[in-house]
């Protein structure tokens, strides 16, 4: 990259004299991300030794670029005696030969890069600053600034500069949100990470931005990070000599979770290499292009994604104890869905842990330390999983704790003043008798209890205007692990209305987790029973309510099969009902095989294990109440 290039080189990109950093590490295993080798590239045949060409932007079948090339003789050189730089587009279908690009040709100006918004109406380019009213900057030097105007039949019209341009910084490398409501950019603004820092602007509807905000994440250093692009999942590709890379730039990509972009990962060898590598911009069908000067000039290369990225979702966090600083040695296991342990980690003496998870897949993390309640969470990678966090307070050990979080069912509202009685049918005695505090919340401690030991409570929860709602706990504690009711009970203690309507399915009232049976079995696991009793426990709080079982098949085997096994289903899950004390006149039960099918899995059509999930379902429509 030379560096006498404003708009290109990061230490004068944003108008910095600034020598290059060297290579934070020369090792092409160095960097945390992909190792394997993703990609398979090649310079693009727009690029020449006698020119320097970079920042490849794809729109409407045509790819802009930036080049000092010139179709003419000109004197416009910058005061290092080089060309500046123009925007200049080829035509990807026909393939002829570059042309000038933009409002002005080969004006005594930088230009570029550029984006278009979606349907192509709007541009948005770099350029160099151009003062107003005699406006100088301290230092003398030339910064950037970011431009817009209105497309008309390939046309730039009404030109303007964006409000965030300073003559004191430099605002460059303008790319759009997928949604176009952002305009993301880099600067060199103070009161940033460091060098140069990737920010983003609101889009406002003439085409011009709203304040500058900071990217929530791990995007930024006290490096640069610069040129960022945006992919078809809302990712994050930049440049950055601030993160662990192979050499000078490389190119990172950054998830986006929740406005937050982290697990910042190196796109890996060979688009990354020891010299510079920058202006990613993915395309369609994983293609795309990049820019680098390995090989001794500033060139565009073109790249096709031969091994998507799939990232391993991951848990971590910090654990601390109530009356101490941040603690090392805690213990943490990760349990897969049937409490198995698979995983055992130590804290560190920052209390720092982390484990690494499968896709589509349910845990649960323990958190144990002598002398302390221990804790239990639940985590679920179903459809996403990355990034999970949990940070852990421990506290100080005084029993087996039993607590109950009320809340309304479908405002999700903390229910105050709520009776909750429980009664301890083992010793014939009144445990518990409160009212919900504002947070909805009751609890107390069970002092003498001891590992294998049974609980055996009645639990009651009554406020007017609601259902009165009563359940009866029985369990046997397998370590001395403090309780929560609602891990057991889930939606089915939250708090009702008076007055549910008839043809609700109940999975949508109560914490019913899917219902999975394996392959044309139709015996009730423990597993299935668990979520069973959740139905009982609804049943009982509303003892005129009617219930019809309604299981479904996906289109996989014979359509007679499906039906048969469908239908030995639903009469199972009756039967359980019916074994827990519910009237055989209150729940009766039907197979519907493969006939409702609710997505587009049907016989004979391609479909994934978890599209298949999605017809094999149970239903528990409320038939009366």
């Amino acid at each position: 990259m030379k560096i006498h290039y404003p708009i290109i080189g990061i230490w004068t990109l944003l108008g910095l004299i600034v020598q290059a950093q060297g290579p934070m590490s020369s090792s092409v295993d160095s960097p945390k991300g992909p190792q394997k080798i993703r990609y398979t590239i090649e310079k693009s045949t727009l690029s020449s030794d006698d020119y320097v060409d970079f920042g490849a932007y794809t729109s409407n079948g045509k790819l802009y670029f930036l080049s000092d090339r010139k179709t003419w003789p000109v004197s416009w050189t910058d005061d290092d005696q080089q060309p500046f730089l123009d925007l200049f587009v080829v035509d990807l279908k026909t393939g002829l030969k570059a042309e000038f690009a933009g409002t002005k040709i080969n004006g005594k100006l930088n230009e570029g890069p550029i984006c278009f918004s979606k349907d192509g109406s709007r541009v948005y380019y770099t350029r160099d600053y151009v003062p107003k009213n005699r406006e100088k900057t301290a230092d003398g030097a030339v910064n950037l600034a970011i431009y817009t105007a209105k497309v008309k039949a390939n046309k730039w019209e009404d030109e303007k500069q964006l409000s965030i341009n300073n003559i004191d910084y430099s605002v460059g490398h303008p790319v759009l949100s997928n949604n176009g409501k952002y305009l993301y950019f880099s600067s060199n603004k103070p009161g940033g990470e460091g060098g140069t820092d990737i920010y983003r602007a609101k889009v406002l509807s003439d085409g011009n931005v709203g304040e500058i905000e900071s990217i929530n994440g791990d995007v930024n250093t006290k490096g640069n990070e610069l040129f960022p692009s945006i992919g078809s999942k809302d990712e994050l590709y930049f440049s950055s000599n601030g993160h662990e890379g192979l050499g000078g730039l490389d190119i990172f990509m950054a998830i986006y979770k929740g406005d937050i972009y982290n697990r910042i990962t190196n796109v890996g060898y060979p688009v990354n290499s020891d010299k510079d590598d920058f202006a990613y911009i993915p395309g369609e069908m994983n293609k795309g292009y990049f820019s680098s000067n390995r090989d001794s000039t500033d060139d565009i290369y073109s790249f096709d994604q031969v091994v998507p990225f799939r990232f391993v979702p991951i848990i971590s966090g910090v654990i601390s104890l109530e009356d101490a600083a941040t603690k090392g040695g805690i213990n943490v296991e990760l349990l897969d869905m049937n409490e198995k342990v698979i995983n055992t980690q130590v804290s560190d003496e920052k209390g720092n842990y982390s484990f690494d998870l499968a896709e589509e897949s349910q845990y649960t993390v323990r958190y144990t330390y002598e002398g302390y309640d221990p804790q239990n969470i639940k985590i679920s990678t179903l459809g996403d999983g990355f990034g999970l966090s949990n940070d852990i307070i421990m506290k100080k050990d005084n029993g087996v704790v039993i607590s109950l979080n009320l809340s309304a069912l479908k405002t999700g509202l903390a229910v105050e003043g709520a009776t909750v009685t429980m009664i301890d049918n083992l010793n014939n005695r009144l445990f518990l008798s409160q009212l919900s505090d504002p947070a909805g919340s009751v609890s107390e401690p069970m002092l003498k209890l001891e590992e294998n030991d049974s609980i055996d409570l009645t639990i009651k929860i009554a406020k007017e205007g609601y259902l009165t709602k009563e359940v009866r706990f029985q369990y046997t504690l397998k370590t001395m692990n403090d309780i929560s009711l609602d891990d057991f009970f889930g939606n089915a203690l939250k708090m009702n209305r008076v007055g549910i309507e008839t043809g609700i399915d109940a999975n949508y009232l109560i914490d019913i987790n899917p219902i999975y049976f394996d392959s044309a079995r139709f015996a009730i696991s423990e597993e299935i029973g668990r979520e069973l009793d959740k139905v009982v426990a609804f049943m009982n709080e509303n003892s005129s309510m009617q219930i019809r079982v309604r299981n479904h098949t996906d289109s996989r085997g014979t359509t007679t099969d499906n039906q048969i096994v469908s239908t030995k289903r639903a009469d199972a899950a009756v039967s359980y009902i019916k074994s827990k004390g519910i009237a055989g006149n209150r729940i009766s039960g039907r197979g519907f095989g493969e006939k409702e099918i609710i997505n587009h899995c049907r016989d004979g059509m391609d479909c994934s294990e978890r599209e298949h999930r999605e017809n094999n379902r149970m239903e528990f429509i409320i038939t009366k109440n």
